[in-house]
């Protein structure tokens, strides 16, 4: 998983910064390793959409999402976190990989 934490702005945050976090699904954070993080990704409701090709083009995907999508369907943005997953059918570099994004949503 790829996750955009979502952080409140404050008026001296940099509206372009954002926190990455490169991560997996686990049982219990209760013994979190040194120089790791344990982040726990709030509910929310989701728009699940495919990314299908290389990374390259990952940018034409975010650019229909929020160019089109989200006013199409009569969404916006939730504060919430947004995820990229990178499953089995992810494959670097390739033109037939795919990956999921999940962006939170409210409906207005």
């Amino acid at each position: 998983y790829q996750i955009c934490v979502f952080e409140p702005r404050s008026g001296n945050a940099d509206p372009e910064s954002y926190l990455f976090i490169a991560g997996m699904v686990v049982s219990s954070i209760d013994q979190v390793p040194e120089g790791m993080v344990a982040h726990e990704v709030p509910a929310a409701q989701y728009a699940i959409f495919e990314h299908k090709g290389a990374l390259d083009t990952l940018h034409k995907t975010y650019e229909y999402i929020f160019g089109a999508w989200l006013a199409e369907n009569k969404c916006v943005m939730a504060e919430a976190d947004c995820l990229e997953v990178y499953d089995e059918r992810f494959k670097y570099g390739e033109e037939d990989s795919i990956l999921d994004i999940y962006i939170p949503i409210t409906k207005l």
